[in-house]
């Protein structure tokens, strides 16, 4: 009898499948090496190092045996209100959250100087004069090299006129108006990622464990006190990735949902470029899945989704191009530094691929011949490889890697005149307190750095374990988002603090794998159990 010949998977269902594992395989591989240097690579020098009061082996150790514990106790707890149906209770938190970070920051807040003052400034400015007709000029040269913090200026400035007509608790300086506005964007952040984890574990349970890592590592770090991208940005990511659910979900508003995508897509580029790449890994996965199902009428859906979120982003366009009229600053597009001086700093071997003035020396010399400018960037570009060579290339690497993983607190502190100006305490026990933990100057700092640095690391082991998981198109986004920032982190200048925007995401695969994980071991037969049921 002749054998069945076994039909081989369509090309498209192939492709999915190389595109799942390649993603997965690339994360887990690439996170496994960024947590060996972590453990064994702390002592080397590179930019914006960090000294915690325990090692980093000992705090992964210690993270990862008790959120294992406290999944194993949530798991065996029989409380009804971590299994409520609706989400009431994460949204009653979420504003007892709101106002725990209020209280901080009202007793900690202050003037930051490098780009997040010169932003706050131009906006302040910008607030005074926006029905008047005098340009901006001043700042206008600044936001000409930086086109990337025109939202922010933007947001800045309708927060700081609204707060020149009824603010009341900050005074002149107005600055507490734009961090309870980013504490309000954290919460909501929260909020957003718990609905997601709870989508994709079912487990309400795993959801807290995830929020509460949310709110040791993010809601309670001191950048919410910076007026600047990195906060201000954080909610999109997990916002177009929700909506992109809910569009999946959804059977009748499928095209309003991708307006939706393509408007907060664009409004995210806008305040943090680095948000694009969540709508890049929802297309990926969407064509290349699109392709693998061979349903009736499938090419035609698509074709109407991408042109809604097509429409959806010529439309934000316009109408930022029009409200950013209303903040005064002239900007001369010839003055942009341009994606290649990023790409140049980062392969600064002197600076170990951080910020440095003699490369913006190089891309201001040219003033507005940006045709110049980009020549003398491809040239030293060139030049850098060339000097590398792969060896170098790999060391240099090394060095970037441990600048922007290792450090939980990512760089707090690590900017220029990092507090330009502080503000008299409000209240002289409980305000000096918060202050001493969360001024990287204050004598208790460490304590809150240590423990912050335990549970990224805990994060990013768990994110390389994701490759545990199932497989499906929906967590191939996310997989893919964070190759994407990994790789951006790689290629440009190197911060701790551009994963910021995007942790919330490592969190969301952590969790998921700490689910698989703590799953794997109650089923686990381990092999005192075994002798035991042997022994008569």
């Amino acid at each position: 009898m002749a054998k069945r010949s076994k039909k081989k998977p369509a090309f498209g269902a192939r492709l999915s499948t190389v595109l799942m594992w390649c993603a997965f395989g690339v994360l887990s591989t690439v996170l496994a090496v960024v947590m060996f240097l972590n453990l064994f690579c702390h002592g080397e020098k590179y930019a914006c190092r960090k000294e915690f009061l325990l090692p980093n082996i000992v705090l992964l150790i210690l993270s990862t045996a008790i959120f294992i514990g406290l999944s194993f106790l949530l798991k065996k707890a029989k409380f009804k209100i971590f299994e409520r149906r609706d989400y009431k209770i994460i949204n009653i938190v979420s504003i007892a959250l709101f106002i725990g970070m209020i209280y901080i920051a009202l007793n900690t807040f202050f003037q930051p100087g490098w780009d997040a003052g010169v932003v706050t400034g131009s906006a302040r400015r910008s607030a005074l004069m926006m029905f008047g007709n005098e340009q901006n000029t001043l700042a206008g040269k600044y936001f000409s090299h930086w086109p990337n913090n025109h939202f922010l200026l933007l947001i800045e400035t309708l927060l700081f006129k609204i707060d020149n007509g009824f603010g009341i608790v900050s005074g002149d300086n107005g600055l507490m108006i734009l961090v309870g506005f980013q504490c309000l964007l954290m919460v909501i952040t929260g909020n957003v990622m718990f609905r997601i984890i709870h989508k994709k574990t079912k487990s309400k349970k795993f959801a807290w464990i995830g929020w509460g890592i949310f709110v040791i590592l993010l809601a309670l770090s001191g950048w919410l006190l910076v007026p600047y991208t990195d906060v201000m940005a954080i909610c999109f990511p997990v916002l177009i990735y929700y909506s992109y659910l809910k569009k999946e979900e959804s059977k009748k508003h499928k095209i309003w949902w991708w307006v939706l995508i393509g408007a907060l897509s664009y409004f995210g580029y806008k305040m943090k470029p680095t948000v694009i790449i969540m709508l890049i890994a929802i297309l990926a996965g969407e064509f290349v899945f699109g392709i693998a199902k061979k349903e009736k009428g499938r090419l035609k859906e698509m074709a109407k989704g991408g042109v809604a979120l097509l429409a959806s982003v010529v439309v934000s366009s316009f109408a930022f191009s029009m409200a950013f009229k209303l903040t005064k600053v002239e900007v001369d597009n010839n003055y942009n530094m341009g994606v290649l001086h990023m790409l140049m700093m980062g392969l600064n071997k002197e600076s170990n691929g951080v910020w440095s003035a003699s490369d913006v020396y190089i891309s201001e010399h040219f003033q507005d011949d940006a045709a110049g400018r980009k020549a003398a960037q491809k040239e030293e570009i060139a030049k850098r490889l060339s000097e590398f060579g792969f060896g170098g290339l790999l060391e240099h690497g090394k060095r970037k890697a441990l600048t922007i993983f290792n450090d939980g607190t990512f760089a707090w502190g690590n900017e220029g005149n990092f507090y330009a100006i502080t503000y008299p305490l409000r209240n002289e026990k409980m305000g000096a307190f918060l202050r001493d933990v969360t001024y990287h100057t204050g004598e208790k700092y460490k304590v809150k750095a240590t423990v912050q640095q335990a549970v990224w690391l805990f994060v990013l082991l768990f994110s390389a374990l994701g490759i545990l998981l199932k497989k499906d198109k929906n967590l191939t986004i996310l997989i893919i988002s964070l190759v994407g920032i990994i790789l951006f982190n790689f290629l440009f200048e190197a911060r701790a603090r551009y994963l910021f925007v995007f942790a919330p995401v490592f969190i969301i695969i952590a969790t998921f794998a700490l689910q698989n994980v703590t799953e794997r071991l109650a089923t686990f037969k381990w092999p005192l159990k075994k002798i035991k049921k042997l022994t008569p």
